[in-house]
């Protein structure tokens, strides 16, 4: 998931019945490790991510992917992605893990704040905005903490430019990034 950052390994893991539900809130958002029982690489990977478009496909593919996910190896769903990512654009240096640091990159370029970028990514300094404690608050709960709506606004911010095309493409479903 390009919004997120999110690893193959990641998407395995998620509960899609929970996904699905916290789709469903005032700010769409997917939790990443949201039970402790679920594995993750470094404690920084738990995360809820705000969903900032897309929100209806993720809910009827999502599930989908995440049974895919776990039907083959992470390895063999990467080089898929990749294999998709490099026949789109002609690069054949491209692999799934570039979605996650074009997600850093956007970020960048748009000069994000650096702790909300790590919230949304799941990389060291994201607890200062939401911490473990306001992950456990759950989708209604987050959808109306102030920290939580900062991190979707910035989360818009850096996925600006994708907006802007899907707007020019698809008009009125998509709601305007200048609202």
């Amino acid at each position: 998931m390009d919004q997120s950052g999110a690893m193959v390994s990641e998407i395995t893991r998620l509960n899609s019945e929970e996904v699905t539900a916290d789709l469903g809130a005032e700010i769409p958002q997917v939790a990443i490790g949201k039970s402790q029982d679920v594995k993750v690489n470094v404690e920084q990977r738990r995360r809820v991510v705000p969903i900032v478009f897309g929100k209806e496909y993720l809910r009827q593919y999502l599930p989908e992917a995440i049974k895919h996910c776990r039907a083959t190896t992470e390895s063999n769903t990467s080089k898929n992605i990749s294999n998709k990512m490099r026949s789109a654009t002609g690069n054949k240096t491209l692999i799934a893990h570039f979605l996650r640091r074009t997600l850093k990159a956007l970020s960048d370029s748009v000069d994000a704040n650096k702790s909300h970028v790590a919230a949304i990514g799941g990389w060291s300094g994201g607890s200062t905005v939401i911490s473990a404690s306001m992950q456990q608050y759950g989708a209604a709960g987050l959808s109306s903490s102030k920290g939580f709506k900062a991190v979707h606004d910035t989360s818009r911010k850096i996925l600006a430019c994708v907006l802007e095309v899907l707007e020019a493409e698809h008009g009125d479903n998509v709601v305007n990034i200048t609202r």
